[in-house]
C-alpha cells in the first residue's frame, strides 16, 4: 500500500505510449451522457461516460470485471503501482468552456483513493485552465494538478476537491478518466 499524502501524488508519463494513445483515441469517440452532478447539493451538471453498470451497482463491489479491455489494461497498470484491493467506480468526465464543477468529496473513507488520468493532447497548456485542486479543512488550496498529456493525479477520496473550469480561450475538451479505488477489503 502506498501512502498518499493530503496533497496527492502526480506522476507524469505514467502509461506506455500505446496504452495512453488508445485511451486518448477511445475518449475522443465516446458518446457522452449529460447530467452528472459534481456536488449533490448543486444542480449543475457535466458530461459523463460510466464504465460500470450504474443501474445494478452495489456500493463496495469490485467493478474491474465490467471494464472494456483497453480501460482494464490501464487499471492493471494503475493497480500494479498502487496495489489497491478493488476498483469501486470508473468513468470519464468531459468539460467544455462554460461548465463548472463544484467542491465535493468522493468518499468519507480514509482508505479510498481517486486516480485521475488526464486525457489531453500535447496542445493543452495552462491558459486552458481545467486544474484539479485539493482543499484543506480551512478551504485553502493545498494542491493543484494541471492537465498534462499522460499525467495521473492520485489523492485521498475524502479530501475536498474540484475541477477548475476550462477557460474561454480553450477550444478543447477537458477529458478525465476516473478510477475510484480502495485499500479496504470489506
Amino acid at each position: 500500500m502506498i501512502q498518499i499524502p493530503d496533497s496527492g501524488i502526480i506522476i507524469d508519463k505514467f502509461f506506455d505510449n500505446d496504452t495512453y494513445d488508445t485511451l486518448l483515441r477511445e475518449a475522443r469517440g465516446y458518446v457522452w451522457e449529460y447530467g452528472w452532478q459534481t456536488n449533490d447539493k448543486i444542480p449543475h451538471y457535466i458530461f459523463n461516460k460510466p464504465f460500470y453498470n450504474l443501474e445494478n451497482h452495489i456500493p463496495g463491489i469490485d467493478v474491474s470485471n465490467q471494464l472494456p479491455a483497453y480501460i482494464y489494461q490501464a487499471w492493471e497498470q494503475i493497480n500494479s503501482h498502487f496495489h489497491f484491493s478493488k476498483l469501486l467506480r470508473c468513468y470519464a468526465n468531459m468539460f467544455v468552456n462554460g461548465m463548472d464543477a463544484y467542491p465535493h468529496y468522493d468518499s468519507t473513507s480514509n482508505e479510498d483513493v481517486t486516480v485521475i488520468v488526464y486525457l489531453c493532447g500535447p496542445y493543452w497548456n495552462i491558459s486552458c485552465g481545467g486544474e484539479t485542486v485539493i482543499y484543506n479543512k480551512s478551504n485553502d488550496i493545498i494542491a493543484s494538478a494541471v492537465p498534462r498529456q499522460n499525467r495521473i493525479f492520485a489523492f485521498k477520496s475524502n479530501m475536498l476537491h474540484s475541477a477548475r473550469s476550462v477557460t474561454k480561450i480553450c477550444e478543447m475538451q477537458r477529458i478525465t478518466l476516473m478510477f475510484k479505488a480502495t485499500y479496504t477489503n470489506n
